[in-house]
């Protein structure tokens, strides 16, 4: 039986004497213990609105006598009844221990983010063990986390408006410290396919703080009220709420008047509150509309209330500079009374009056809108409300916003950029205006502007422009380099790229190592923003510069074979191919040499050379070469991707496709089925686990393995594949024409291709009709797309002769083959072979459509041309040649010559002959099969 320490006797009467002799000892322990705690409680609430709000919560952190702030997400006035699914994820995600530490949730203004965030802390709330939450103020992203994992126990951080925050890298940073009971969530009204989340992923990804970033979840919040008939229920439940509040009762429910159907819910609350205050009021009790409207009514009826206030506080203030004055508040804020008193300097009509007056309005101020420390006013709330006031400021009055945006403080620069992005596509002022902030303050505004407002073209443009007109300080460039976004941003935006990476280059007395880092920067933003000529240029001497810094210091063979990498890619867009693959050997040499000292540390760099040089083999027609490259660099990736699946999957992945094509090219089409059916299942599996990331790259994959398996005669599950990867890209291009319609037009003939080997030959005009529709539109965009073009007409006179439609085949495929010889002129080395494709193509239809005299003229032109190919490069082209032949032979057939039909038959069997004896692959074995049982039909 366990006994108590002698020295612990508990009576009747409470502890012994010995036992007092020990308490000055274990008090002050406890006494520190709960200061300690206390402490940290403290260090928290610092840095947090700790959420739900408590029952008394006007006399804490009211709104004081203004009425709109009822509709403040954190009242949770109108009671939680939908979106119980989405909870159920957020309250899973939360005790999962398996999962990512961090979910995001996105949706436009007014969705109801805050209120499900808000819901979430109040379940947690009363757990069986229960969990605090807090909203982290601005900038206390980090401080939040650090303090929520010193409260030990299970903690909620909440980053509202997380898209425009620019607190998130050191708050990975923190969370990557922290034990597993804190989680944050982020609130957003970009989805994560947005730029911001794009860069935010890159950035934590290049310092490696958060391994488990591919399995961040996303909740995508949608509009509640999709039909009238839900509307009118979400209004009528919050007219009960809001009516219960101001005690107001009604004889007849209000009615909801006009509202768009995707009229986000805080919308519909809008509504309700201008109804109940009209009747209060004893005003009109028409339907009220939800929309833009019922904004300005708030905000009018704000008006009425700051007017009353003003005189009790003896505020002297006009109507117009009262709503500057709240206006410039909820832009701007104020973290004491000394912050808002200079505040008030920015009004017009405030900025020469004497301090006594100001300190008066701020009290006024103060009083409508008391904030939560760390700052003394709050905004108003909603957050729409307030946008409504400050954009009707700005726009109203000029006097008013060059003082407003003067000089504005680092910590709002965001906010204040954010609100122009917003109205900038809509409104010229807010387009203006921003201009004026990047050029006056560029050294806190672009940095920030290009990670949280571009995106969109016309942003685009204001912010390229400003960095093109500017003369940027070295350190401020550097600063801007950092936070440019990758390959995929717009047009636009690459030309700030562009423009930056030029002005690294102007800066006096670089040492041979930054000229070689920055010349490769242009190289690769030149590259991306297709200036492919000029690019090369760069490259070529950022190679030259790394060879000769190397050999004094051989620790910078590593930036020499990114160099070589570059400039190969380079030469092969120009079809420089041979110069590539010379700079692709070199580079594996290279690293080859640093595997042989440090084999570990060398073996992604050499998987990437390896794959360099495969792509530049494969291009230079060396196909059965590019083969066993890239069998060597899909074998050091799969190890790669063992050892940590979160760095290198993709890469394992993408090699896995190409090396599939490059099998599939090289006529090795049953190994090209298998790994291309690797590729596809590990795409999907990444895709499944982080979809924004890996969902194009996907559908890339399905891509080629549609493409593999229509080569392999599978042609059922050819029309499936290719399908399923012409739907994601279908919806991808709806959510993002600019960045996927190319790809989706790919898609598009591929599938054509693949139903019209299945036979199905209606759809397959369908769908290569669309494909020749997208491929106009975007070449009148981008002339460069003009073989793509050429393809697609090529593919859809191919699909209308096999549908029997052959007037309508032969002028399409006329038009294809007229358009494939102006190319070949311009450039006979990219475009030559498609040209003898084109012509086959068309010697075909022209054959069907009983056009045989000048079938056999075409199909004689298509001949020689491969022939010419072929010679050059047997490997890449003799199949072709036969083919060619073999279309001839049945053109002479048609003609009726026996002999010429004969001749070009035994021509074809004898090239195919050849190419299997030297490469006795399976498709070659096929097609030499059929060609000798078309040859018997001449015995």
């Amino acid at each position: 039986m366990l006994q108590a320490p002698g020295w612990l006797v508990v009576t009747s009467g409470g502890l012994s004497a010995s036992a007092s002799l020990v308490a000055p000892f274990i008090w002050p322990a406890v006494t520190a213990r709960r200061q300690h705690g206390q402490q940290r409680w403290s260090a928290w609430t610092q840095m947090v609105d700790v959420w739900p709000w408590a029952a008394n919560v006007d006399v804490e952190v009211g709104t004081g006598p203004v009425t709109a702030g009822v509709l403040d997400a954190r009242r949770a006035l109108v009671r939680f009844r939908l979106r119980r699914v989405e909870l159920r994820t957020l309250l899973d995600w939360c005790t999962d221990p398996a999962a990512a530490p961090v979910h995001v949730v996105s949706g436009p203004a007014g969705i109801g983010k805050t209120r499900l965030a808000v819901q979430l802390a109040t379940e947690l709330a009363i757990e069986p063990t229960p969990w605090v939450t807090g909203a982290a103020y601005p900038g206390c992203a980090a401080a939040a986390v650090q303090a929520a994992d010193a409260l030990r126990r299970p903690a909620l951080v909440v980053l509202d408006q997380a898209d425009t925050r620019l607190d998130l890298v050191p708050m990975f940073a923190a969370l990557a410290s922290a034990g597993p009971s804190v989680r944050v969530l982020l609130l957003a009204r970009t989805a994560t396919d947005g730029q911001w989340w794009q860069q935010l992923r890159q950035s934590v990804a290049n310092q490696q703080q958060a391994p488990w970033l591919r399995r961040v979840g996303h909740l995508p919040l949608l509009s509640l009220g999709g039909s009238a008939h839900a509307q009118q229920q979400l209004f009528g439940k919050a007219i009960d709420a809001l009516a219960h509040h101001f005690d107001v009762r009604f004889q007849r429910p209000p009615q909801l008047g006009t509202a768009a159907p995707d009229a986000p819910i805080a919308m519909l609350h809008a509504a309700a509150l201008v109804a109940v205050l009209r009747a209060q009021q004893r005003r009109s009790a028409r339907p009220v509309d939800a929309d833009e409207t019922v904004w300005k009514e708030l905000v009018d009826h704000e008006a009425q209330v700051w007017l009353a206030a003003a005189d009790r506080y003896d505020a002297g203030l006009l109507p117009d500079t009262q709503r500057q004055t709240v206006a410039c508040a909820a832009l701007l804020g104020a973290k004491d009374e000394a912050d808002a008193i200079e505040l008030l300097r920015r009004i017009p009509d405030l900025h020469g009056t004497d301090r006594e007056r100001r300190h008066r309005v701020a009290e006024w101020l103060h009083a409508m809108y008391p904030g939560v420390p760390p700052q003394w006013l709050s905004t108003i709330e909603p957050q729409q409300l307030a946008e409504r006031l400050i954009f009707t400021e700005i726009a109203r009055d000029d006097a008013f916003t060059e003082q407003l945006l003067a000089d504005i403080p680092d910590h709002r620069m965001a906010r204040i950029l954010v609100l122009l992005g917003t109205a900038a596509p809509t409104h010229p002022w807010a387009s203006r205006r921003l201009g004026q902030i990047l050029r006056r303050q560029p050294d806190v505004a672009l940095p920030v502007a290009i990670q949280i407002t571009s995106g969109t073209l016309l942003l685009d443009q204001i912010i390229a422009d400003c960095v093109d007109q500017l003369a940027l300080p070295s350190g401020l460039v550097d600063e801007l380099w950092r936070a440019l976004p990758n390959a995929e941003s717009t047009a636009t935006l690459l030309r700030t790229i562009v423009a930056v990476t030029r002005r690294r280059l102007d800066q006096p007395a670089l040492t041979a190592v930054d000229e070689a880092r920055r010349q490769h920067d242009l190289a690769n933003a030149l590259r991306w923003a297709d200036e492919t000529l000029t690019a090369q240029h760069h490259a070529e001497r950022a190679v030259e510069l790394w060879r000769d810094c190397s050999q004094l210091d051989p620790r910078h063979r590593h930036e020499l074979v990114a160099a070589l990498r570059t400039l190969a890619a380079l030469y092969r867009l120009s079809a420089r191919y041979a110069e590539a693959v010379s700079l692709g050997r070199q580079a594996v040499d290279i690293c080859q040499d640093l595997s042989r000292v440090d084999p570990d540390a060398n073996r992604r760099l050499c998987a990437q050379a390896f794959g360099a040089l495969a792509a530049a083999l494969r291009d230079a027609g060396h196909t059965e070469e590019a083969v066993q490259v890239w069998r060597q660099a899909v074998a050091l990736w799969q190890d790669l991707s063992h050892t940590d699946p979160d760095v290198n999957a993709r890469w394992h992945a993408d090699a896995l496709k190409l090396f599939g094509s490059a099998l599939r090219e090289a006529g090795q089409t049953e190994e090209a089925v298998r790994v291309g059916r690797q590729a596809v299942d590990l795409w999907q599996q990444l895709s499944d686990t982080d979809p924004d990331a890996n969902r194009r790259l996907y559908a890339d994959a399905l891509n080629s393995f549609g493409n593999t398996l229509s080569e392999a005669g599978q042609v059922e599950e050819a029309v499936r594949v290719s399908r399923q990867a012409a739907d994601l890209w279908q919806d991808l291009y709806g959510a993002d024409p600019d960045a996927n319609g190319r790809t989706y037009a790919a898609a598009l003939r591929i599938l054509s291709a693949a139903l019209g080997d299945a036979g199905q030959v209606e759809e397959a005009v369908r769908v290569s009709r669309q494909a020749v529709d997208l491929w106009q539109e975007l070449c009148q965009l981008n002339p460069g797309f003009q073989d793509q073009f050429a393809g697609a007409l090529q593919d859809h006179g191919s699909a209308l002769s096999d549908a029997g439609q052959i007037e309508e085949a032969v002028r399409v495929s006329r038009q294809a083959v007229d358009l494939w010889q102006e190319l070949s002129r311009a450039d006979p080395d990219a475009n030559q072979r498609w040209y003898a494709l084109g012509l086959k193509g068309l010697g075909t239809v022209l054959r069907r459509a009983g056009q045989v005299d000048e079938a056999v003229r075409v199909g004689r032109q298509a001949a020689d041309l491969w022939q010419e190919l072929s010679r050059a490069d047997p490997d890449a082209n003799q199949r072709w040649y036969a083919n060619a032949m073999l279309a001839l032979s049945n053109a002479w057939l048609e003609h009726g010559n026996v002999a010429e039909a004969r001749s070009a038959a035994q021509g074809a069997v004898a090239q195919l002959r050849a190419l299997t004896i030297r490469k006795p692959y399976d498709v070659h074995r096929r097609e030499l099969a059929n060609a000798q049982r078309w040859l018997a039909n001449f015995a």
